[in-house]
């Protein structure tokens, strides 16, 4: 199997070793979209896509012919317009719409340019995976030294601040906000998180030496949002259940891995509960919070904030099934206030909307599921119990199904996927 792989490398020309180096910085752009220099990343990712697209417009019109694509335009184009429709009505801001519009202007077409390039220039899955890897290792570096250095924080929070994001922002110093990148109160966490689990599956199924990237990733992601811990949970749930074929030697390695990784846990986070470090304490509060709501049923911190009862108020009337056009995170002037994703999308589209996204999003994962399942079954089985139970389970959380980090990830693989069909490299 090594010899292959050296073989592989070696008949790998100049050109391709470039893309693929390339493409880290490429997916740490598109992924994070950070400002700069004024300008959000993704609005460079996006032109520098179209540009390629044009210019490899035989290839991308192929692509989109051959394959379902075209439907995931149409079904974000469909979504787009009747979230505008709906906000025009109400008179609210269209900005409202901005994460499906971004997606279908920008994140699709620098996520079918990616695949593209990366397919000419004969990059396999496991190229592409690893670049996705280095991408989240560039920022889980990002994120350590800003968790070091506050300086290099405060740099950080003042940029995005300067870009137009609230003051709020400033409140987080010291406690969170560790990285480069616009989503670090949510979705940058959980794409480090995925990252992490992918890095899990690429370990046991590829190369053990993956196993160095998910202590980075799990780091930086579980410092910025502690529901990343259930992702990373649920993903090795995943892993478990849907890829590994138990045996006696696997069963006892198995085993082994989860006695050393629950002692070291538990030392970690009894030693974290008597440091004076704002974060850890952080950490560690929120890993005891979801022991005592999933083993005791005992509702503190957080959990006890998403219980009451004002969270879960919803529109009355036909507005419960077309919306008013606007979310109510951080409230709106409906009276309402929730963070719960599933809250705020009944309030910015209705029931309708509801059902359109969670309905496109299915089909995805089962298409994902599909395409992969004459090739890598596998493979299919883990990201669709991955992905499936990760947007369920983070929609409690904040709106996961929108244009986001962890969201771009999953259209990343997708492209890709469906236009290998899960088949190597030729």
């Amino acid at each position: 199997m090594d010899e292959e792989r050296i073989t592989e490398y070696q008949m790998m020309t100049g050109t391709a070793r470039i893309i693929r180096v390339l493409l880290v910085p490429y997916f740490m752009l598109l992924i994070y979209y950070f400002p700069i220099l004024g300008v959000n990343s993704l609005h460079i990712i996006g032109a520098l896509a179209w540009v390629y697209l044009i210019l490899d417009n035989k290839n991308a019109f192929r692509f989109t012919q051959r394959s379902r694509v075209v439907w995931v335009f149409f079904g974000f184009t469909g979504i787009a317009l009747y979230l505008i429709t709906v906000i025009w009505v109400n008179g609210e801001s269209y900005s409202n719409a901005g994460g499906y519009l971004y997606l279908l202007v920008e994140v699709l077409p620098a996520c079918l340019a990616a695949t593209l390039l990366a397919r000419k220039h004969g990059l396999s899955l496991e190229d592409f995976l690893r670049a996705l890897l280095w991408a989240g290792m560039l920022q889980a570096l990002c994120a350590i030294v800003a968790f070091v250095l506050p300086a290099f924080q405060t740099w950080v929070i003042d940029t995005l601040i300067a870009y137009g994001y609230s003051d709020t922002l400033r409140t987080y110093i010291g406690n969170r906000m560790y990285g480069i990148a616009s989503n670090m109160l949510f979705a940058t966490s959980q794409a480090q998180a995925s990252l992490a689990v992918i890095a899990m599956y690429m370990a046991w199924h590829i190369r053990w030496r993956y196993l160095l990237f998910v202590p980075f990733l799990a780091f930086s992601s579980v410092i910025n949002t502690r529901s990343a811990i259930i992702v990373i949970a649920w993903g090795a749930l995943s892993l478990f259940l849907c890829t590994i074929r138990i045996s006696r030697r696997t069963a006892t390695r198995i085993l082994c891995v989860m006695l050393v990784i629950f002692i070291g846990a538990g030392l970690f986070f009894i030693v974290l509960g008597e440091s004076s470090n704002v974060t850890f304490n952080w950490v560690y509060t929120g890993v005891i919070e979801i022991f005592r709501f999933l083993f005791a049923g005992e509702a503190t911190g957080y959990f006890e904030v998403i219980s009451t009862p004002e969270w879960y108020k919803l529109p009355e009337g036909m507005d419960l099934f077309f919306g008013k056009g606007v979310g109510a995170m951080g409230g709106n002037r409906h009276g309402a206030h929730s963070d719960i994703g599933y809250v705020n999308e009944v309030w910015l589209g209705g029931v309708v909307y509801c059902a359109m996204v969670y309905c496109a999003f299915a089909s995805l994962i089962f298409f994902l599921y599909r395409t992969l399942r004459s090739t890598q079954k596998r493979l299919g089985i883990f990201l669709a119990c991955f992905y499936c139970g990760c947007l369920l389970l983070l929609n409690i959380k904040g709106v996961i199904m929108w244009m986001n980090d962890f969201t771009t990830i999953f259209f990343l693989l997708l492209a890709f996927i469906i236009y290998t069909r899960g088949r190597p490299a030729r």
